[in-house]
This record gives C-alpha cells, structure tokens and sequence, in this order.
C-alpha cells in the first residue's frame, strides 16, 4: 500500500484527495475535502445520514474525523470534532440500525469521546477512501481480501480477478519459463534469434494475462480471468517441457 501513495501525500498541508464513499451495509455516504494518512485524518468531513437510518437525510459536518480501528469495546468509525452540536439527531443517539450501533456522543461513551465529538460507525477502510485508482494495484494480498470480504464495500469483480491472479502468479512464472527454456535452447548459438523469440513469447503471454484480467474485472465469473492465462499457457508449457526431456 506503502507504493501507491504519492510523495505529496506524506506532507501535511498538501495531503490527498479523498474519494467519495458509501458504506453499503448502512447507507452512511463519507466525503471529505483533504486526507492525511500519517495522522489518518480527513479535513472537512461531510458524513451523510440516509433513509431507512434515519426519517429525513442528515448532514454531519465537521472540521476533522480521525479513523478509529475497531476494539473490544468500540467498532470501527470514525470520530468526528468540531462539528454543529445543536443537530437533533445527536440528541437521540446512540443511534442503532439492523443491531449495528452508527452513532454515538459523549453522554454514550464517557471515556473516549469527547464533550464536542461524535463518532460515526462504518466497516470501510480508512486506506481505501484514501486510495487512488492505482490502490487496487498497489495493496497488499491481504488488504485486498479484506475489501473483497466487507460487505460495506461493493468492490466490483476487478478485485476477485487481482486477488486470484496473485496467488496464481507463481505458477505463471514457471509456465511462461517452461514455454521459453525450450525454445531459448533449440536456437543454439543463435543469440539475436533467441533474443527475438523471447521476447515475443513475453510480450504474447503478458498480453493475454492483461487482457484476461481488463475482462475478469467484467465478467459473471471474475475467477476465470485469472485462471484462463495458465489454462491456455499450461498444455503448451507441459508440451514443451516434455518435448525438452526427450532431448
């Protein structure tokens, strides 16, 4: 994740621009004007409170909202300060929806949030409201199956797609070498041969791993645009590899 944060990101008075996110499971839409991922902090949150939640659709503005992870005593969220404390919805908290507490103040919980703080409950990850497009890319293995298991998250088929090809990559590694060890030999002391028909074997195998993955991210069955590479590059590698043990 570390990779797909931009110099700029790490200094405090520029920050990052935040993308605009809906919590699915509550319908809790969060915007915000700056990120600051050191501190993770949002500058100027709006987090907007809609129906069935709530009878008529709240604002909550404030000055920052800090990501608090998720303890034994208090789920994930975030904690809201300098905001209108005059709002008749934070007279009623804590504010429940499906069993899952939203919304809670001072009078709720006493000894972590504060007299002019609110919190705000959601399971989405601060990182990935902090991310640009290229955070699909850029995260960890592992952060990415935590996306693709939230279910605030909708984080569509692409991620299904990077996921599975990830743990498949290592046996694309050794089919792509099966393919090219072969041919790299039969050319001898040919080396401008071999250099040519190696790279056109890489720029074909990346090609079809490229465009597996843009249809993966597409498609009803995102896991057979991950597999389809090594289901079309397999037979060829075995072939070759047993066509070398001959020789």
């Amino acid at each position: 994740d570390e990779l797909s944060m931009e110099a700029k990101d790490y200094n405090r008075e520029q920050g990052t621009k935040v993308n605009a996110t809906q919590d699915n499971q509550t319908g809790i839409l969060i915007q915000g004007n700056t990120m600051y991922r050191s501190e993770r902090r949002i500058s100027e949150p709006v987090f907007t409170i809609q129906k069935p939640v709530v009878k008529q659709s709240t604002l909550l503005k404030a000055e920052n909202a800090v990501h608090r992870p998720a303890t034994s005593t208090a789920p994930a969220g975030y904690l809201l300060t300098g905001f209108d404390s005059r709002l008749a919805i934070l007279s009623e908290t804590p504010l429940v929806f499906q069993e899952k507490t939203l919304l809670l103040t001072h009078k709720d919980a006493p000894d972590w949030i504060g007299p002019e703080e609110c919190f705000v409950a959601t399971d989405i990850p601060f990182d990935y409201m902090a991310s640009t497009t290229e955070w699909r890319e850029y995260a960890s293995t592992l952060e990415l199956i935590q996306a693709a298991r939230s279910k605030s998250l909708d984080v569509g088929n692409r991620i299904h797609t990077i996921i599975h090809g990830r743990l498949l990559q290592p046996l694309l590694d050794m089919t792509l070498l099966l393919i090219g060890l072969p041919i790299i030999m039969s050319c001898g002391e040919r080396v401008f041969k071999s250099i040519g028909l190696s790279g056109l074997i890489i720029i074909l195998f990346m090609v079809v791993c490229q465009a597996s993955t843009y249809l993966g991210g597409y498609a009803d069955v995102p896991v057979l645009g991950a597999w389809f590479p090594l289901l079309f590059f397999g037979p060829i590698a075995v072939y070759q590899f047993l066509g070398l043990r001959e020789k």
